[in-house]
């Protein structure tokens, strides 16, 4: 039996004689970096939630802070969304990926507020609650409305180029 030349190729560089194999080994989607993708983001989600978990359970310093802190809750929510979001979207469709990276941001911000009660110095607020969801809100959209356009954008490359 002849051996197929195009074997190893994705569909989309089949009878393409420019096309070369994708390695196995990293199991990448040709064009989307798609497991260096992953490891880089997950990377990204554990050290940032690591810090802001961290940050969040130090005693405040006697001084007042030059940040409003209903920014800093928006701000911090926002990208621990947004990087969720970044995690979870091989797996997930927006909707579903929106209500997910929305939901995990939105309880962990209220365990933290509640663990903030054993820190000296910290209290919970439902006001900081409320900021941590509309930032988690916030990052997701973001996030989202980023993935869309980069979709369209590479669509519409595609389709110009073949």
């Amino acid at each position: 039996m002849p051996e197929n030349p195009n074997a190893g190729q994705s569909p989309e560089s089949e009878g393409d004689p420019n096309a070369t194999e994708s390695s196995s080994s990293t199991n990448e989607s040709p064009g989307r970096g798609g497991s260096t993708w992953r490891r880089l983001s997950l990377t990204g989600l554990i050290v940032y939630w690591a810090a802001l978990f961290v940050s969040t359970h130090i005693p405040l310093p006697k001084s007042g802070s030059q940040v409003n802190d209903k920014t800093a809750h928006l701000v911090a929510y926002g990208l621990l969304a947004f990087l969720l979001a970044a995690v979870l979207s091989r797996k997930f469709r927006p909707l579903p990926l929106a209500a997910l990276a929305m939901g995990v941001a939105a309880t962990y911000g209220a365990v933290d507020e509640l663990l903030q009660l054993l820190v000296s110095s910290r209290t919970a607020d439902v006001s900081d609650w409320l900021a941590d969801v509309t930032g988690a809100a916030i990052g997701t959209a973001v996030f989202l409305a980023g993935r869309f356009c980069v979709r369209r954008l590479t669509l519409a490359g595609s389709k110009r180029d073949g």
